[in-house]
């Protein structure tokens, strides 16, 4: 999780692009600049970059070395989302709490998938990825803790899991 705020250029974007979800502020600017300086990305970011904008928005901005705002980031698939400035830490804090009150096995699975996936052309391969973690994934405590909820029709406790495990 990222909140950008203000300017975010070069490497300070590289390190964010491979972050789950990126939320901006209004008044945030974003710029690939390396091509300005006679330089070339790193840490990934020319496949981080195409993998959230596609590629002609990825050869835009990191050929043209072009600055954009955040709602221009947010329609290109660069950022998730725009909050007000002065909102921008609670809209991070939310979206990363609704993501961390989910069974961690299943997250930790689901970011697995999405990393091993995400440039992976062999779609069996995926598949077969995909149906190793499912299966392994309903014998877990917190597939059963759901499952209960469901047939109780309450909420799943997903904190009591970690506990017992924890203690």
């Amino acid at each position: 999780m990222a909140a950008i705020n203000g300017l975010c250029l070069g490497v300070g974007l590289s390190q964010l692009m491979p972050m789950d979800v990126l939320v901006a502020s209004r008044n945030a600017k974003l710029s690939f600049r390396f091509i300005k300086m006679g330089l070339i990305p790193e840490l990934g970011s020319s496949r981080f970059l195409l993998a959230r904008t596609g590629f002609g928005h990825a050869s835009r901005l990191m050929l043209s070395g072009e600055t954009i705002d955040a709602e221009e980031a947010e329609r290109i698939g660069l950022v998730d989302i725009v909050a007000e400035p002065e909102d921008l830490l609670a809209v991070a804090r939310r979206t990363a709490r609704s993501m961390g009150e989910n069974p961690p096995d299943a997250v930790r699975a689901v970011k697995r998938l999405l990393t091993e996936n995400m440039s992976e052309s062999d779609l069996e391969l995926v598949q077969r990825r995909e149906l190793e973690a499912l299966t392994a994934s309903y014998k877990t405590p917190e597939h059963r803790e759901a499952i209960d909820a469901f047939l109780e029709k309450r909420e799943p406790d997903f904190k009591r899991i970690r506990r017992e495990r924890s203690g």
